[in-house]
């Protein structure tokens, strides 16, 4: 399992450093979303373990519109952040992000006797997700 055993830290890091919002890539198996979020409600969560924070599609600034529809919900678990009742992985670096489910793609079709390549299981990851940047 991936884990971030820094992640206060580096939150605490980017609001000394003045940013108030980034982008958090959420594993979805075999693709990924882009989300951004505000680092502060991020570093309030991870602080109270098992809390969530919750972000609406006015939140993302992305494809999702502008309502106040929850799109996703997050949870720092004290080792990793998690989205969803599936537990999905949240990363902080699209290539790390990118790595996991391309890792995850080849071993799906090794299951099916289908062998791909890391460069070929990284191109379809990049082309099925939802809304990289």
């Amino acid at each position: 399992m991936y884990s971030n055993n820094n992640i206060i830290a580096q939150l605490q890091q980017k609001l000394s450093d003045g940013e108030k919002t980034m982008y958090v890539y959420i594993e979805e198996s075999t693709d990924y979303d882009t989300v951004k979020v505000n680092v502060s409600e991020m570093l309030k969560m991870c602080k109270n373990i098992n809390s969530e924070y919750c972000i609406t599609a006015r939140d993302s600034d992305m494809h999702y519109g502008d309502s106040d529809t929850v799109i996703y919900c997050l949870s720092y678990n004290g080792d990793y952040i998690e989205s969803g009742s599936t537990s999905n992985v949240v990363f902080f670096s699209e290539n790390e992000c990118i790595n996991f489910c391309s890792d995850y793609l080849i071993d799906l079709r090794f299951s099916d006797d289908i062998i791909i390549s890391k460069t070929e299981a990284i191109s379809e990851v990049i082309k099925n997700s939802n809304n990289n940047i």
